[in-house]
């Protein structure tokens, strides 16, 4: 689930048109039942996103509470199962034999896939429903439906071998309850966009994907630090508690959607909601749009290749005990704290004040703020594919945390991709677009996890440097998902501001 600077415009460099659209297209917070009401100012929308910040840090603490606990239960079942079944190994008392490990990374990429199955089923009718009724409910529901997942994952560890481990796949039916993590992205996003000038957008887009970042990649190291004192079994509790509290900033949170859509939840029917459905589809019939969704979709194995995978591989490749894992995972995540605060606000003023002072040795220079957005996007993706380049190739614990953190400089590839997506739609059409952009990462997660899974078990049969073999096809696939960028041809900002106008007064 992607914000990385923390720079933000003053009011008074807002153009006109965006101002007039940010209050005649929505009345982003309050009680107004018209669209002519007063602006809504600064202070609350700022807390509306600090709300959504909250939201974001506690549902990726869970993800890092969960993930190392997760793959050392599965380990140590699979372990035992092994050894009752089979003649014990030679390494088997540590369980790093490449036997163990590829049975657990097919354990996690299968469960990955069906999660992503269930996520992309549930993902468009419950974004339908978001958009109908209000994005509030439906997230809380999403929150319930992923900690199922979770609660069904451990009651399955815990009666094994009763219960056979491939059990923990049947967990994901959970996320019909709510529509999982695609829904809970277009939430974020789509309240954001609702909530925040167009220049403002790309900014709180980034606080939330630091948030995340720094919940998903710091809460790792404390959970290292408490695994090693109570065991996994505790952290597993904290996770489901973690994800459910997610939900509670959601009370205090606005519901953003005008009042005259929501009263046609009233007269909503099923062929209603299916020609929704077909104009959500209708969005990929735009050009631009379907390069940034390629981008996406070809972008999604780097977030678990540096979560859910890490443990595992750095578990196997340096002999690190999963539990000591989660040291390394916070480095990455205090190089993308430095990055928000000191890296991206000063790149992303350098980028503006140079298209007024261009020197020939200035090679990033942008006349606003979405040509800079996307100079930032193309200039992400490039750190990523050599930080991916150099966890391939390291050898040493010491090189592999180099290459992370080259990749870690580049983590705002995901805010940048989606702010630019924001560009080409209507704020009435933010949260079916985005309920497609997690359908598109869900798609992605279905080939990524096995995918990862059968390169790791190549990787480890071929020995050597090829261990890395995973993170060989990362940096190409994204050298791939970059190419789009430098197709992409942005909205005349006037151009978007004349026909969201236009819209609106022929939807009145």
């Amino acid at each position: 689930m992607p914000g990385l600077r923390a720079t933000a415009t003053s009011d008074d460099a807002i153009p006109q048109e965006f101002q007039h659209d940010a209050t005649e297209r929505t009345p982003l917070v309050g009680d107004s039942s018209t669209q002519d009401g007063p602006p809504t100012s600064d202070q609350k929308n700022q807390k509306v996103v600090w709300l959504l910040c909250l939201s974001v840090f506690l549902a990726a603490s869970a993800g890092g509470f969960s993930m190392m606990p997760l793959t050392q239960l599965l380990e140590d079942a699979v372990c035992r199962e092994h050894r009752q079944d089979t003649e014990p190994l030679p390494n088997l008392d540590d369980c790093k034999s490449s036997w163990v490990q590829s049975r657990v990374a097919y354990l996690l990429a299968i469960s990955g896939t069906c999660d992503a199955i269930c996520g992309f089923s549930a993902a468009l009718p419950w974004g339908i429903v978001a958009d109908r009724i209000g994005r509030k409910p439906v997230v809380v529901l999403a929150f319930t439906g992923g900690s199922l997942v979770l609660v069904w994952w451990m009651i399955v560890i815990a009666l094994h071998p009763v219960l056979p481990l491939w059990t923990g796949w049947l967990g994901a039916v959970g996320l019909f309850v709510g529509g999982g993590t695609p829904i809970m992205n277009a939430a974020f996003f789509g309240i954001t966009t609702d909530t925040t000038n167009e220049d403002k957008r790309s900014l709180a887009f980034m606080r939330i994907h630091v948030v995340a970042m720094l919940g998903n990649l710091a809460s790792p190291g404390l959970a290292s630090l408490l695994m090693n004192l109570v065991g996994p079994w505790p952290l597993l509790f904290v996770a489901v508690a973690l994800l459910l509290s997610a939900g509670i900033p959601f009370i205090f949170i606005p519901e953003t959607l005008r009042a005259d859509t929501l009263d046609q939840t009233k007269t909503l029917t099923f062929s209603g909601t299916l020609a929704n459905a077909k104009r959500s589809l209708s969005l990929l019939r735009s050009p631009w749009l379907a390069l940034l969704f390629l981008t996406s979709l070809l972008s999604q194995p780097i977030a678990p290749a540096t979560s859910v995978f890490l443990p595992q591989f750095l578990s196997k490749r340096y002999n690190i005990e999963v539990k000591n894992t989660g040291y390394v995972q916070t480095v990455s995540g205090a190089v993308q704290i430095f990055m928000v605060l000191l890296g991206l606000p000063i790149l992303s003023r350098y980028i503006l004040a140079s298209w007024h002072n261009a020197n020939s040795w200035k090679i990033m220079h942008a006349e606003n703020e979405q040509k800079r957005d996307l100079l930032l996007a193309r200039f992400s993706f490039m750190l990523v594919i050599l930080g991916t380049i150099g966890l391939a190739f390291s050898l040493s614990l010491g090189a592999f945390i180099l290459g992370l953190v080259v990749l870690s400089l580049g983590s705002g590839y995901s805010s940048y991709t989606r702010g630019l997506m924001s560009l080409y739609v209507g704020k009435e059409q933010t949260s079916t677009l985005f309920s497609l952009v997690g359908m598109i990462d869900v798609l992605g997660a279905m080939y990524s996890g096995l995918t990862f899974a059968k390169l790791f078990s190549v990787g480890m049969n071929i020995g050597g440097v090829w261990i890395g073999l995973p993170f060989f096809v990362l940096a190409l696939v994204t050298v791939v998902a970059m190419v789009p960028l430098f197709l992409l041809r942005l909205p005349e900002p006037q151009a978007k501001a004349s026909s969201d106008d236009s819209t609106t007064r022929n939807e009145d």
